[in-house]
């Protein structure tokens, strides 16, 4: 799936009247916290209108990715059935040298067959976090995809060959805490150095996430909360 995401900055360019996905400059310049999306201002059983699909195909996007709620939170739940869509939210005021920490929550609920994303044949997963800090001029992106994976060890670091793929990052990985909400904490600008050598530049290009199941051809089930940006603790 890492290659077609290639497409996911042409297309969003084609696409008028997005300015909800966008977050205003001045609030990401001010507070050591913003929050992305936490998914509670949207109505339960909706798609998240600040959020759009990577092929503009958003009816489908609409089944697939939808507000759920439990003990009073909202959240999103995603459940594939073999379409494997991306969902993006563009954050282009995101300076990540200022705001380089990325925290999360996720819920894998269910796990596809025999997922190993290093295998395009089983490149599947419960749940996946794309982080896009930068483009070229061809719209390419350079991506990092932080996963929740069947069966790839905890701590791998992996690109598959081909124009556009992304650097993927294991952060969870198998049934141990299937089902569990689990909190994640990522240095996106020292991921994006170790992964391409350079420092990102100091506009990002969005988030996306991820649940798919169509290389396996097995189900695919899982949930995503509370997406903060954090401002640096020291210096870089």
């Amino acid at each position: 799936m890492g290659f077609l995401f290639v497409a996911w900055l042409f297309v969003g360019s084609l696409v008028a009247g997005v300015s909800a996905a966008f977050v205003p400059t001045d609030e990401l310049m001010n507070g050591e916290t913003i929050v992305a999306d936490d998914f509670n201002g949207y109505n339960v059983g909706a798609f998240p209108e600040g959020w759009m699909a990577w092929r503009g195909d958003t009816n489908r996007a609409r089944r697939l990715y939808t507000i759920q709620e439990e003990h009073g939170n909202r959240y999103l739940h995603a459940r594939d059935d073999g379409h494997s869509i991306i969902i993006r939210k563009e954050l282009r005021s995101w300076n990540p040298r200022q705001y380089p920490i990325l925290t999360w929550r996720w819920r894998a609920r269910v796990l596809p067959r025999s997922g190993d994303e290093r295998v395009a044949r089983t490149n599947d997963s419960a749940t996946a976090v794309y982080v896009v800090l930068s483009e070229n001029l061809f719209h390419i992106p350079k991506t990092l995809k932080y996963v929740w994976s069947t069966t790839t060890p905890v701590g791998t670091i992996y690109r598959r060959s081909g124009i556009g793929r992304p650097y993927v990052i294991v952060l969870e990985s198998g049934p141990t805490r299937l089902g569990t909400w689990v909190s994640e904490t990522v240095n996106v600008y020292e991921d994006y150095q170790r992964a391409f050598g350079e420092k990102p530049p100091n506009r990002a290009v969005g988030l996306g996430v991820l649940t798919d199941g169509n290389a396996t051809r097995s189900v695919s089930e899982g949930d995503y909360d509370d997406f903060v940006i954090r401002q640096r603790t020291e210096g870089l």
